[in-house]
Order: structure tokens, then C-alpha cells, then sequence
């Protein structure tokens, strides 16, 4: 059956939320609408439509005195006959950006930004790049206040299994975004999460993301940031065979149990490129690797200073098929 998603909102003081509310006709319909969007502001909603017979477009609503106001259907140089999922807004209201499978790309849903004219419209579109962009899936694009950083998910960059949330910083020199960074464990997880939103200070954050512990799906997470956070080193591992080193071993798990023997965590490779990115504390480790078609792996890995202040760690290993 179809079971379309409505838009919710719960209002709160200092991070104390109400019980949410359902945002109402102005924005909900018969048809499938997500807020994929709000402005530092947060005056205004950008809301995802699906109607089913069209592509999926993106909406704007205003707030009113008391309630946002009936969402509009941005214009074609935003929407196109193709889908767009998702969009951010700079604090000055002059840059967007929004997530689109339209052509032109790098592959799959893609990032893209457009600046408003002197006449209001906004301009043609820009791809942001094979730097950020990838043959596969990026999304949720959420600007900082400052607008010199972009947050948004990726299951294409490396990461720790489905979705992760990456960073990319702007670089005035090149007038490019940098290399995406992956925010790392425990915001990441093997898990899929797919949106990051900030508090004014930056020192809370909500997070959209699957859990074993949630509801169902996807859920809404609140992390807060503390100022001494361990360091941490970052493991990225890549599973080959010992008869074949071009191989890479796509259908396994890696178990890390500390020194303890607590399970650490349980991780899947990227799909899309094999690799395993795992987020460690300095300690000493115990690596585990189960794939079918090969013999039980298990080896100790250590976590020094040295791994740590070479922030990331890349190791390949070969396993002896059975």
C-alpha cells in the first residue's frame, strides 16, 4: 500500500520539545510531503513533494505570525522533470543548495548551488564537483551560519557503512569546496544517518539516523558536543584475497573488541567501495573478520599516538580463502 509522509513539528525552549504536532493543509496534502530543509532562522521550510504521478519537487513555505504559511513550488531552475530531494539556504538568503538526480552530474542524486540574481530569480545551477559529488548518492545539504561549511550524506565518500554525514570546508583561494571529511564515530555509524542540524552555537546538534535501539526507520537523534573529546585515530581497511589481490572482499564483518574483550562495534564495508572505516581511541584491540568463503580472521591492533596524529590509517589485508 502507499503511505504517505506528513510534515510534523514540535516546538521547544532550550532543547525541550513539545509533543509534535501535525503541520497541518497548509502544508500536508493526500501526498507524500518531508521538510528536507530549514533556514538559521527558521522561518523558512523547505518541504519535499511527491505526488505520485510527478517526480519529487521541492517546496518553500513561509512563517506567518502563528504557522507557516501554504507551501509554493520553487521554480524550474530548482525544480526539473527530474527528482529533487533536499535544500539549504545561507543565513543571507542569497545561496542555496539542494540535492538532484537531473543530468550533468557526477551519478546518482548529486549536490548542486544557485545564487539569487539582482532580480530575485535565481541562477543557472552549479554542480559542486567531482570533489564532493560522487557516482553515488550525496543529500541533505545543510549550510553552517557562516556559510563556510557544508554538511550533507554520502554512501559514495568512505565511510562506515550506508550513509554518513561528511563535512566539506570552502576554500576563498581555489572558490571550491574542499575534500569531504566523514565527522566520524559516534555521530557515524554502520548505520545510515542522513541529517545533521545545528543549534545557533554549535554545541547541539539533531541527527536523522537508523539505530538498533530506535523506533523504526529513521529517527531523530540530539548529540551534544563536549570539549575534551578523546582522540581518535581512523582505521580504514580494505579485505582482499590472498590468491588475488585485486579481489576485494565485499560480504563481511570486522568485530573490534578492546582489551576487555567488550565488543567495540560490529562493522559492513561501503557497499559501493569495500572499504571499512572504523573510529578508535588510543588502546589496544582485537580485530575480528568473518567473510564467507574465507577462513576466521583474528589479530590484534594496537592504537598509539603515532596512528592518532596520523589521523588516518589505511590497511589492507588478505584473507586465506578456505
Amino acid at each position: 500500500g502507499y503511505y504517505p509522509s506528513d510534515v510534523w513539528i514540535a516546538e521547544g525552549v532550550k532543547g525541550i520539545f513539545n509533543k509534535a504536532k501535525n503541520a497541518g493543509v497548509m502544508i500536508n496534502s493526500e501526498y507524500d510531503e518531508q521538510c528536507v530543509g530549514l533556514s538559521n532562522d527558521a522561518n523558512t521550510m523547505f518541504v519535499y513533494v511527491d505526488k505520485v504521478k510527478e517526480y519529487g519537487d521541492i517546496y518553500i513555505s513561509k512563517k506567518g505570525s502563528r504557522s507557516f504559511m501554504k507551501i509554493q513550488k520553487m521554480g524550474d531552475i530548482v525544480n526539473s522533470p527530474y527528482i529533487e530531494t533536499a535544500a539549504s539556504i545561507s543565513a543571507d538568503g542569497n545561496t542555496l543548495f539542494f540535492a538532484s538526480d537531473r543530468p550533468d552530474g557526477q551519478g546518482g542524486l548529486d549536490l548542486w548551488m544557485t545564487r539569487k540574481l539582482p532580480t530575485g530569480d535565481w541562477a543557472i545551477p552549479q554542480n559542486l564537483g567531482p570533489k564532493v559529488n560522487t557516482p553515488y548518492n550525496e543529500d541533505f545539504p545543510t549550510l553552517s551560519e557562516d556559510g563556510k561549511t557544508l554538511y550533507f550524506c554520502s554512501e559514495g565518500h568512505s565511510g562506515m557503512g550506508g550513509y554518513d554525514i561528511f563535512k566539506t570546508e570552502w576554500e576563498p583561494e581555489t572558490n571550491t569546496w574542499g575534500v569531504p571529511k566523514n565527522i566520524g564515530y559516534p555521530i557515524n555509524t554502520p548505520y545510515d544517518e542522513r541529517v545533521i542540524s545545528f543549534n545557533a552555537d554549535g554545541t547541539v546538534a539533531y541527527i536523522s539516523a537508523i539505530r538498533k535501539e530506535g523506533k523504526g526507520d529513521l529517527d531523530i537523534y540530539k548529540v551534544i558536543f563536549e570539549d575534551n573529546v578523546p582522540a581518535q585515530a581512523i582505521l580504514k581497511i580494505k579485505l582482499t584475497s590472498s590468491q588475488n589481490d585485486t579481489l576485494v572482499i565485499k560480504d563481511a564483518m570486522v568485530s573490534i573488541y578492546d582489551s576487555m574483550s567488550e565488543l567495540k562495534g560490529s562493522y559492513m564495508p561501503n557497499p559501493n567501495t569495500g572499504e571499512f572505516l572504523i573510529i578508535l581511541e588510543k588502546g589496544d584491540y582485537s580485530m575480528e573478520i568473518e567473510a564467507p568463503g574465507f577462513e576466521f580472521h583474528v589479530e590484534d591492533l594496537k592504537i598509539t599516538n603515532v596512528e592518532i596524529k596520523n589521523s588516518v590509517v589505511h590497511r589492507n589485508l588478505a584473507l586465506k580463502p578456505e
